[in-house]
C-alpha cells in the first residue's frame, strides 16, 4: 500500500482538495515522526513516508524477516490515545483480513513499537487513481473500462463479505505497475451488519446523500460513490465541485448530476447509463451490488464478473448467462435420430442381456394367478379374499449364495385388506400374521415352489390325521418314486403342529432341488416349501460368499455411519449459507418439491391399493414419508452445498438454473435435455454391451435382473418412470455435490473428477452381477465416465442422462413382439421417445421443424 486515508471531518473542503485529495504515492515533504533507518518491533525497517491522513501516517518499509517490502500505518499520537480512535484502527484490520482479493490490498499483521499501534499490510509500488487523473485527465475508453471492472471485483469481493468501504474515492485506489488496480484503506469501512446509523465519516466530495443526511448506510451507498469514481475515470472531471461542506451537501442531496457525454460528447451511451445509475438520489434506484454494476458495463459477462470478484453469483445472474441454446435444425434432427436409434439399439440388446429373456416367460400373470388361487383352494381356504396381489420378482436371496437368481411369480391373497408398510405388497411385507392369509410362489411355467397359509387363531377341532401332500407334490411337479422321507429341519414361517420331509433320491438334479419341506395343523396344509442346494439359513451362508462390498461395509454400517456424518456436516453449512444470504431457497424448494411428486406419484402407481380410505392412508403414509425424507435431505444438501458449485462451476448450472426459474420452453433447457438423453442411451448401450463381453474371452456372464416387477403390470411403467425422475433428481446432485467437495479437497479440476469416477465404481460394484472383477471394472468405468457430461454440458444434461440411463436399464424394454409383454415395452420405450421429442420440439424455440428451412441450414 502506498497512499494514506484521505481528509476528515474537519479539514478543508476547497473544490480541489474535496475533488483531488493531495497525491501521497510519492514521498511526502511534511516531517516524519519515523525517520529514514529507524527500525520498528526489531523487524521492519523504515525507508521513507508515504504520507499522512485524518487516520494515520504510513511508512514504506523491508521486512526484515520475510525480505519484502510492506507499507506501516501508524496512529498520530495525538490520537493514538483516543479509545474510539484505537477501535477503529483495530476494526480496521479486523474488517481488511476479512477480504481477500486480487483487486484489494493485502493486510498482514497487526503490532505496536514504543505504545504505537501500527499495521502493516502490502505495499503497491504504483500510484494512486487521484494523481493518475490529475496527471493524464480521463481514461481513454478501453483502459478506464478495465480499471472499472477491477474497480468493481474488488468492492464486489468486500460486499461478499459484508464489509462497506465508506470512503472510496481515486486517492483509496491505487493502480501497481502492471495496471492494475487495488482498494485500500478501510479505515472508514465496517461490517454492514455492525454499522447502526451513520456516525458523518467519509470525504464529502464522495459521501452519498444519505451519509450526509445522517441516515443508514449500505452497498448502495459505496456504489454511489463509485459512480462519483467512475465519473472521474471516464470524464476527467468531479462531479460536484464545492467550497465547503455544507454546499457539498446541498449539491449530492439536490441530485443535479450533468451527463458524463457533456464533457466527452463520444462516450459510450452504455457507460453513461451505468454511472447515472449509480448516482441516482434514491438508494433503491442504484445498482444492487457491484458486480451488477460490473454488468452492465459494456462486453461484460456477469458470470465472469462474479469469478473476477471472487463472489458467489446468484442464481438469477447464472439462469440469465449463456448462450440462448437454439440447436440448428440438421444437428436437432440428427440428436433426435440418434436418440431413437439408440433406444432401439437398447431394446434390441435386452432381447439378451434381460433375465426374463433367459427363463420360460409364456405364461401370463393372469394365468399364474388363477394357478396360485387353485393351490390355495388345495389347502382348504375356500373363502374368496377380501384382498390379493400378484408379480413377478428375481429371487436375490438365492443370488447370495450361488449366484442364481431365477425368475418366479408371487401370489398373496388375506380375508382382510392387505396394507403394506412400503407401499407395495411383498412376501413379507405385510407379514403372515393374519388367519387365512396366504402366499404361494410359482415358477414362471407355473410349478409350485413355495406355499404358506396362516392357520386360524382359535380352533377347537379334535387333532386329525396328516393331510394329503400328494396334491402339492403334483403341483411342484415331482413324483413321489423320486422322494425318501426323511427328518424335517427347517421351521416353518406359521404355526403348525405336524411336519412331513423328503429328500432326493437324485442329488445331482438340473435343477437344483435337494429336499421337500411340508408342515400342517390340525391336520391342513399350512406351508409347502422345495429347498434348493443353494438354499441356506442366514447364520448358515459363509461370510466369504457375501459381495465384497457387502462384507466391507455393510456388517458394520459405514455407509449408513458415512451417510450420518455427511448429513450432520451439512447442518452448519446450510446455517451459514442461509445467514449469508448465499443460498437458493426457491430452487432448493422446487427440488424437494419435484422429488416429493415424482416420486410419490410413481409409487402411487407402482402400489398397492384398497377401497378403503384408512387403510389406503397407511398404504400412502409410508412411501410418502420415505419420499419426504430424501426430499428434505435433498433441500438440506442443496442449500449447503449449491452455492460452492455455483461459484466454482457457475456454467454447470445454466440450463438447470432457468429450468427451476420455471423456464420450461427455454431452447437452451430443450437442447441439454436432449444431448442428455443421447448420452445417457450411449450409456446404457455400454451397460448392456457388458452383459456380452465374458462370452468373448469364453466366461459366463449372469443376466440383468432389472425390469422383472414392471412385467406384472402395464400401469407399473409411467409408476416406474416417474420414480427414476425422482432418482434422475438425486444422484446428479450427489454427484455434483461429491465433485465439490473432491474439488475443495484436491484444489484441481481433473483429480476432484478422477475421484468421483473413482468412488462411483467402488460404490456400484456391490448391485453388478457375474462376469470377473477386471470385465466389472472396466464397464463401470465406462460407465461412470458419464459424469464428464456434467463437467462439459453441465448439470441438467447430467439429470437427463441419468434419467434415461436408470429407464433403459430397470425398465422391461426387450423388443420381442411375439412375447405377451411386447406391450409393456413398446410402452417404455415410446415413452422415452416421447421426452426426447418433447425436448426436441423446445429446443426449435418454435420454429418449424420441417420444411425449406431445413436445407438452409
Amino acid at each position: 500500500m502506498s497512499a494514506p486515508q484521505g481528509p476528515e471531518k474537519g479539514v478543508d473542503f476547497s473544490a480541489e482538495t474535496a475533488a483531488h485529495p493531495p497525491n501521497t504515492s510519492r514521498t511526502s515533504t511534511e516531517a516524519a515522526t519515523l525517520t529514514p533507518g529507524t527500525l520498528v518491533a526489531g523487524r521492519y525497517r523504515v525507508v521513507a513516508l508515504l504520507g499522512k491522513g485524518g487516520m494515520g501516517e504510513v511508512y514504506r518499509a523491508d521486512d526484515l524477516k520475510l525480505r519484502q517490502p510492506v507499507a506501516l500505518k501508524f496512529l498520530p499520537p495525538s490520537v493514538a490515545s483516543d479509545p474510539a480512535r484505537l477501535a477503529r484502527f483495530y476494526d480496521e484490520v479486523r474488517v481488511a483480513r476479512e477480504v481477500s482479493h486480487p483487486n484489494v490490498c493485502r493486510v498482514h499483521d497487526l503490532g505496536e513499537a514504543n505504545g504505537q499501534p501500527f499495521l502493516s499490510m502490502e505495499y503497491v509500488d504504483g500510484e494512486d487513481l487521484a494523481s493518475l487523473l490529475r496527471r493524464i485527465g480521463r481514461l481513454p475508453k478501453d483502459k478506464g473500462l478495465e480499471i472499472a471492472r477491477q474497480l468493481c471485483a474488488g468492492l464486489a469481493a468486500a460486499q461478499e463479505k459484508r464489509v462497506l468501504h465508506r470512503d472510496l474515492k481515486p486517492a483509496n485506489v491505487m493502480i501497481d505497475g502492471r495496471g492494475r488496480v487495488r482498494l485500500t484503506d478501510f479505515g472508514l469501512a465496517g461490517l454492514a451488519d455492525e454499522i447502526q446509523g451513520h456516525d458523518g465519516a467519509g470525504t464529502p466530495a464522495y459521501m452519498s446523500p444519505e451519509q450526509f443526511a445522517g441516515r443508514e448506510v449500505s452497498v448502495r451507498s459505496d456504489i454511489y460513490a463509485l459512480g462519483l469514481v467512475l465519473y472521474e475515470v471516464f470524464t476527467g472531471k468531479p462531479v460536484f465541485r464545492g467550497v465547503s461542506r455544507v454546499e457539498l451537501a446541498r449539491l449530492h442531496e439536490s441530485g443535479a448530476v450533468s451527463r458524463p457525454s457533456t464533457h466527452v460528447p463520444d462516450l459510450e451511451p452504455a457507460i453513461e447509463r451505468v454511472i447515472l445509475r449509480c448516482l441516482e438520489n434514491d438508494p433503491l434506484q442504484r445498482p444492487a451490488s457491484a458486480l451488477a454494476v460490473a454488468a452492465a458495463l459494456p462486453g461484460a459477462d456477469p458470470l465472469a464478473a462474479a469469478l473476477a470478484a471472487g463472489i458467489t453469483p446468484s442464481p438469477e445472474m447464472v439462469a440469465a448467462a449463456g448462450e440462448v441454446g437454439v440447436l440448428r435444425l440438421p444437428i436437432a434432427w440428427a440428436c433426435l435420430g440418434a436418440v431413437v436409434a439408440g433406444i432401439v439399439v437398447a431394446g434390441l440388446l435386452a432381447r439378451g442381456s434381460a433375465m426374463y429373456r433367459h427363463v420360460p416367460l409364456e405364461t401370463p400373470p393372469e394365468v399364474l394367478t388363477d394357478r396360485a388361487r387353485q393351490i390355495v383352494r388345495l389347502a382348504g381356504v375356500a373363502d374368496a379374499p377380501a384382498d390379493w396381489a400378484g408379480w413377478l420378482e428375481s429371487s436375490f436371496d438365492q443370488e447370495i449364495y450361488c449366484g442364481r437368481a431365477p425368475v418366479c411369480f408371487v401370489y398373496r391373497q388375506s380375508p382382510e385388506f392387505l396394507v403394506p408398510r412400503s407401499g407395495t405388497v411383498r412376501r413379507g411385507d405385510p407379514p403372515l400374521q393374519v388367519a387365512g392369509m396366504a402366499s404361494v410362489v410359482l415358477t414362471t411355467e407355473g410349478k409350485l415352489r413355495r406355499f404358506s397359509v396362516v392357520p386360524p387363531t382359535f380352533d377347537d377341532t379334535k387333532a386329525q390325521s396328516p393331510p394329503d401332500w400328494s396334491p402339492f407334490l403334483s403341483e411342484a411337479r415331482f413324483d413321489l418314486a423320486e422322494l425318501t422321507p426323511t427328518d424335517a429341519i427347517w421351521t416353518p414361517p406359521v404355526a403348525s403342529d405336524g411336519r412331513a420331509a423328503w429328500q432326493m433320491k437324485d442329488s445331482n438334479r438340473k435343477d437344483g432341488a435337494v429336499r421337500i419341506e411340508a408342515a400342517s395343523f390340525h391336520g391342513r396344509p399350512v406351508d409347502f416349501r422345495v429347498v434348493w442346494f443353494w438354499d441356506q439359513p442366514p447364520e448358515k451362508i459363509p461370510w466369504a460368499a457375501y459381495p465384497l462390498f457387502h462384507r466391507l461395509f455393510g456388517w458394520w454400517g459405514l455407509i449408513p455411519l458415512g451417510n450420518l456424518i455427511v448429513l450432520l456436516a451439512a447442518v452448519p453449512l446450510a446455517r451459514r449459507n442461509l445467514a449469508l444470504g448465499r443460498s437458493d431457497r426457491t430452487g432448493a424448494l422446487r427440488i424437494a418439491a419435484a422429488f416429493l411428486v415424482t416420486t410419490g406419484l410413481g409409487r402411487l402407481l407402482t402400489g398397492h391399493h384398497v377401497p378403503s380410505v384408512l387403510a389406503e392412508s397407511r398404504i400412502v403414509k409410508g412411501p410418502f414419508m420415505d419420499a419426504f425424507w430424501t426430499a428434505a435431505t435433498l433441500w438440506l444438501f442443496y442449500v449447503a452445498l449449491e452455492p460452492y458449485a455455483r461459484r466454482r462451476w457457475p456454467q454447470m448450472l445454466i440450463s438447470w438454473s432457468r429450468l427451476l426459474a420455471g423456464r420450461v420452453r427455454d431452447p437452451l433447457v430443450g437442447r441439454d435435455v436432449l444431448i442428455g438423453a443421447l448420452f445417457g442411451i450411449v450409456v446404457a448401450v455400454v451397460w448392456h454391451l457388458s452383459y456380452f463381453a465374458p462370452f468373448w474371452i469364453g466366461r459366463w456372464q449372469f443376466p440383468f435382473t432389472s425390469g422383472v416387477e414392471a412385467l406384472s403390470s402395464a400401469r407399473r411403467i409411467p409408476g416406474e418412470l416417474l420414480v427414476e425422475v425422482g432418482e434422475a433428481i438425486r444422484w446428479p446432485l450427489i454427484s455434483l455435490f461429491v465433485l465439490t467437495l473432491y474439488r475443495i479437497v484436491a484444489r484441481v479440476d481433473w483429480l476432484a473428477v478422477v475421484l468421483l469416477i473413482a468412488t462411483s465404481v467402488v460404490f456400484n460394484l456391490r448391485w453388478y452381477q457375474g462376469g470377473t472383477i477386471w470385465i466389472n471394472v472396466t464397464f463401470l468405468t465406462l460407465i461412470m465416465s458419464s459424469v464428464i457430461v456434467l463437467v462439459r454440458f453441465g448439470l441438467l444434461a447430467f439429470t437427463a442422462q441419468a434419467f434415461f440411463f436408470l429407464a433403459l436399464q430397470s425398465l422391461p424394454i426387450a423388443l420381442d413382439l411375439g412375447a405377451w409383454y411386447a406391450g409393456h415395452a413398446l410402452l417404455a420405450l415410446g415413452l422415452l421417445a416421447g421426452v426426447a421429442a418433447v425436448a426436441f420440439h423446445v429446443s426449435l424455440a418454435g420454429r418449424p421443424a420441417f420444411g425449406a428451412r431445413l436445407l438452409e441450414e
